[in-house]
C-alpha cells in the first residue's frame, strides 16, 4: 500500500499532511453548492466578479498612506477574502512592483515586521518604515497608533 503524496497547504490538518480533501470541500464535487464554488475561487485566487486575488491586494497595499501599516489580515478581509492573511504575504513576498506597491507597509496581527522581508530583511523594512515616521521598537510597530483604518 502505498502512502498519499504530501501536501504542503494542508500541513496543519490532522490528517498529517495527507492530500485528502479537508472535511469542509468533501462531497463539493457533486452537487457544487455555493459556498464550495465560492471556497474554491478563493483557493484559485479569483473573486466572485473574476479579479485576481494578488491583484486586488496590491491595489489595496498601493492605497496605505505613508506613515501607516495594515496587517495580513486587514488587507486579507479588505479584498475580500478574509481568511487568507497567508496568501496576503504570499502575494508580497512575489511583489512584481517594489517600488510602486509599499510592501514594506503590511505587518503582522501583532505589528511585527516580517522576519524575511523579502526586498533586504527586516532591518530594511524597519528603515523604509522609519523614513516614512512610523516608529519600530525592536521590531514591532505600535498599531494602536499607526494602524491605517482606510
Amino acid at each position: 500500500m502505498s502512502a498519499m503524496p504530501k501536501d504542503p497547504f494542508l500541513k496543519t490538518h490532522n490528517n498529517g499532511g495527507m492530500s485528502a480533501p479537508l472535511p469542509e470541500t468533501r462531497g463539493c464535487e457533486a452537487g457544487m453548492s455555493e459556498e464550495c464554488r465560492r471556497r474554491g475561487r478563493e483557493r484559485a485566487g479569483m473573486s466572485e466578479n473574476g479579479q485576481p486575488l494578488f491583484a486586488r491586494i496590491y491595489a489595496y497595499v498601493m492605497r496605505v498612506p505613508a506613515g501607516t501599516v495594515v496587517t495580513y489580515g486587514q488587507v486579507a478581509a479588505a479584498v475580500g477574502a478574509p481568511r487568507c492573511a497567508r496568501q496576503v504575504g504570499w502575494a508580497l513576498h512575489q511583489n512584481p512592483q517594489p517600488g510602486a506597491i509599499p510592501c514594506h507597509r503590511v505587518v503582522n496581527r501583532e505589528g511585527r515586521l516580517a522576519p524575511a522581508f523579502a526586498f533586504g530583511g527586516a532591518a530594511a523594512q524597519a528603515a523604509l518604515l522609519e523614513q516614512e515616521g512610523v516608529a519600530v521598537a525592536d521590531g514591532y510597530v505600535d498599531l494602536e497608533r499607526y494602524r491605517w483604518r482606510g
